[in-house]
């Protein structure tokens, strides 16, 4: 099968039009381009494809030999009449090849063992779901085994060590029609997705490698076998939607409610104590933001950084982001293009990268480290801002993702 075909005029024609000015500023060739829908088969956006290019070229990955995927996570949004209306948002995620790839590409990867898995179980598993937008009860039963693990091996100062995960299916399975007739979002119910209700001990194979990867390469991301038929919660729209001034679309992305977290969803930064913001008040500090919105923000800062596409970015951000959490996002663009386009850059950048690699625990000593620079005059105020802004940026995701790991 194939992407593209001529016209009458000898003209290439692909599945989706050429992004010429974008496809010019990346220096994709249209033979290229061809390559990449190939590659997405299934996406129909060509925004959504140029942002998994610029993904993967930001992690050293190549969209096209199957490092990443795309795919639409499904919001469930409950509209003033009562009715519900699901809305889809492409996210880009690595592939366990190209988590592979980039364990390989340390030069540090030193094998890992097959993986082991805990007693079989069968089970009925129950939940309600949305049928001609009526919640009916629905169940499945599924033989699962309750848990896997393994062992990946890394060199580190010159010696072999081990880091094992253990993952259980109950907690690690991704569900549907976890919602009950009260609305309450209970822990562990709904049914499995179709691929792990189907195929159980492969999907927990695939994610307890990836656990396991994450161990021993901490920068490494999640995987789209781990992300994929993940539903944000539930939320409601109090008013219609408003409409992007700029491009005349609707939001792309809706806030996840406050009131409680399903039990798919990873945890929230601080647990019940994080300070999320309500609905519409914007956030005020990045501690605010769960792990996911912290990651999609960081995704399109590194993106940008990589193309010098900041316009772009932020353009991709105003239609994606929820508005209430915009301004902390364009801050980290504003920071990072502040820092990239300062002649002190050569110095500053490897210095951020260094203190980055180090957060959380090395916060204090990075923001002190900023502030005696610019009592020094090494900098100014406004780079002593960039530079401060992204380390409190990096510090909360970094925070979020060893909340994550823990729980």
């Amino acid at each position: 099968m194939t992407n593209q075909n001529h016209d009458f005029t000898g003209r290439l024609v692909t599945r989706l039009p050429f992004p010429e000015a974008d496809a010019k500023d990346r220096g994709i060739a249209i033979s290229e381009w061809n390559a990449l829908l190939s590659e997405f088969r299934g996406v129909t956006d060509p925004a959504s494809i140029l942002m998994a290019y610029d993904w993967a070229k930001a992690r050293g990955l190549v969209a096209v030999q199957g490092h990443v995927n795309i795919i639409s996570q499904k919001t469930s949004v409950r509209l003033p009449s009562g009715k519900y209306e699901d809305r889809y948002v492409d996210e880009v995620w690595l592939t366990q090849r190209g988590l592979l790839h980039t364990a390989h590409a340390t030069g540090t990867f030193a094998g890992m063992d097959e993986v082991e898995f805990g007693p079989e179980i069968t089970e009925t598993f129950k939940g309600r779901a949305r049928r001609d937008g009526t919640w009916k009860d629905v169940s499945k039963d599924v033989t699962y085994p309750k848990w896997a693990k393994i062992t990946v091996y890394r060199i580190v100062s010159g010696h072999k060590a081990a880091f094992p995960a253990i993952l259980y299916f109950k907690e690690s399975v991704a569900r549907t029609g976890n919602m009950e007739a009260n609305g309450n979002l209970p822990a562990y119910f709904g049914v499995p997705t179709r691929i792990w209700a189907d195929k159980p001990f492969m999907m927990l194979r695939k994610c307890a490698v990836a656990a396991a990867l994450r161990e021993a390469f901490p920068t490494l991301d999640f995987t789209v076998d781990e992300m994929a038929g993940r539903e944000v919660a539930e939320v409601i729209v109090t008013e219609a939607p408003i409409a992007n001034p700029e491009t005349g679309s609707e939001p792309s992305n809706v806030a996840p409610s406050t009131e409680g977290a399903r039990s798919d969803e990873p945890a929230r930064i601080g647990g019940e104590s994080a300070q999320r913001p309500v609905e519409n008040e914007r956030a005020r500090s990045f501690g605010q933001l769960d792990l996911e919105t912290l990651e999609w923000i960081a995704r399109q800062n590194d993106a940008a950084l990589s193309t010098g596409g900041f316009d772009a970015a932020r353009a991709h951000m105003t239609a994606s982001l929820d508005p209430r959490f915009l301004g902390l996002g364009e801050s980290v663009l504003a920071a990072s293009r502040a820092i990239q386009d300062s002649p002190k850059a050569g110095k500053v950048g490897p210095w951020l990268d260094r203190a980055i690699g180090s957060l959380p625990r090395s916060y204090d000593q990075a923001v002190t480290h900023i502030s005696n620079q610019l009592r020094d005059g090494g900098i100014d105020t406004a780079m002593a801002e960039a530079m401060t802004l992204i380390i409190d940026f990096q510090g909360a995701l970094a925070t979020a993702r060893d909340t994550r790991q823990a729980a």
